[in-house]
């Protein structure tokens, strides 16, 4: 009879630690999002693509794709956040060529959708 008892007990404690692994286990994975195939957790991509405005509300961050030429090592379409300043551009996402002239570019203006950008050469 006790030993009935005990193999009740240890099954009930063997399915609670299975269900209680499985409830990790699956929480974990919904903190995880599969973006370009890069993991980004949750936290990042909220990073990302939300910010505070002024009056404490979220807002969403538009990205935007541009296209950039000229004298660059990464010539092409970029995926960027909508209004940032060519300077940004330059110095996160693009790869400037030695004969790159910067001086003929206004570095204060803001991208939107669809916008081109040529970096001349010297």
């Amino acid at each position: 009879m006790i030993l009935i008892k005990n193999k009740i007990i240890y099954s009930i404690l063997t399915v609670v630690l299975l269900f209680a692994l499985m409830t990790f286990v699956e929480m974990y994975r919904e903190k995880k999002l599969v973006s370009n195939y890069e993991d980004l957790t949750l936290k990042q991509y909220k990073k990302e693509n939300f910010k505070l405005s002024s009056d404490g509300k979220k807002r969403t961050i538009y990205r935007i794709e541009i296209q950039v030429g000229g004298a660059v090592k990464n010539p092409g379409f970029h995926e960027i956040i909508s209004g940032i300043k060519v300077k940004r551009l330059i110095d996160e996402y693009i790869i400037l060529k030695n004969d790159a002239d910067l001086s003929k570019v206004d570095l204060e203006q803001k991208l939107y959708d669809n916008d081109k950008i040529i970096i001349p050469p010297k």
